[in-house]
């Protein structure tokens, strides 16, 4: 099944007792993940406990009937699972989809019964590992065959790009236009501070774009690793070194602060190689810089 979506979005967290009165349409049933699924649908599932609700409409503008849905969600805590089908789409009547959920996901497959027309909801229940949480985006697959996609405004990730400009089908130069990046992973949009400063001087500040800039900041920490004790470089900078400060957005500066993690990679995992980056290695070395040198010319707006 193809994922596409563009539709408004409504999520609900509700209790256990909330949930009761919803009256669930149908069992339980975990999606079996087909080889080589469309990302970011389906997913493996977690070991979440607490209760959550998706809920999801297929956008007018859409223009068509779609046959699947799968809505990436965040503040959940990942772990997805256990995917309960609370509100069916009104033109499927008593055809029921497969529903499933998996890390960040959740989604319904009704194969090739195109049934869900234009404002048609689905809401689904799962569990999660913090319960509550948000849309990010929503993929809908249509019955052309075709991918709609809807994210919801803001960055989740804080990398600068507005979670749409992530999402596969965005407009050239965003990160999208190669493919799906993720919402929830700060690090796939190689985007780093620059100048690069000896330390202990802080060094510069991130553009939203990737160019011979961004290059030559990897370059510069070359030969650094996770554990240097701080001891620099030739070019007089350290992987460990915390000189600037609380830059991933927590309460304290501690061990996720090293600042060689912003200059850190590791090549693109599935489902998008060679495009977007994988986490923090460890080191940063000539890999990184081909890494960074695949995303040369993509940009970001952070405008959804």
């Amino acid at each position: 099944m193809k994922y596409a979506g563009m539709m408004p979005l409504a999520l609900a967290a509700v209790t256990t007792a909330a949930l009761a009165a919803f009256g669930p349409l149908a069992p339980a049933s975990q999606a079996t993940l087909p080889a080589g699924p469309p990302s970011p649908c389906p997913e493996f599932p977690g070991g979440g406990a607490i209760l959550s609700v998706a809920s999801a409409t297929l956008e007018t503008a859409a223009g068509q009937n779609a046959n699947g849905v799968c809505i990436v969600m965040s503040g959940t805590g990942d772990g997805h699972n256990t995917a309960i089908l609370l509100t069916n789409a009104a033109g499927c009547g008593e055809t029921l989809p497969t529903v499933g959920a998996g890390g960040h996901s959740v989604w319904a497959d009704w194969g090739t019964n195109n049934c869900v027309a234009p404002g048609d909801t689905v809401t689904i229940q799962f569990k999660s590992v913090e319960g509550g949480g948000a849309v990010a985006v929503v993929y809908w697959s249509l019955e052309d065959g075709s991918v709609y996609v809807q994210a919801a405004p803001g960055d989740t990730d804080g990398d600068g790009c507005a979670d749409s400009e992530e999402a596969a089908g965005a407009p050239a130069p965003k990160p999208g236009s190669t493919g799906a990046y993720n919402p929830f992973a700060w690090y796939d949009f190689y985007d780093v501070p620059v100048p690069v400063r000896p330390d202990s001087q802080p060094n510069g500040t991130r553009n939203k774009a990737i160019n011979f800039q961004d290059v030559l900041g990897v370059l510069a920490y070359v030969g650094t690793y996770d554990g240097d004790g701080g001891v620099p470089n030739r070019n007089g900078v350290s992987y460990d070194s915390l000189k600037d400060g609380n830059w991933n957005g927590d309460t304290v500066v501690d061990a996720q602060d090293k600042v060689g993690r912003r200059y850190d990679r590791s090549p693109s995992p599935p489902p998008n190689p060679p495009n977007d980056a994988g986490p923090p290695s460890g080191a940063v070395n000539f890999q990184d810089v081909l890494v960074v040198l695949g995303q040369i010319g993509l940009a970001c707006t952070g405008v959804p």
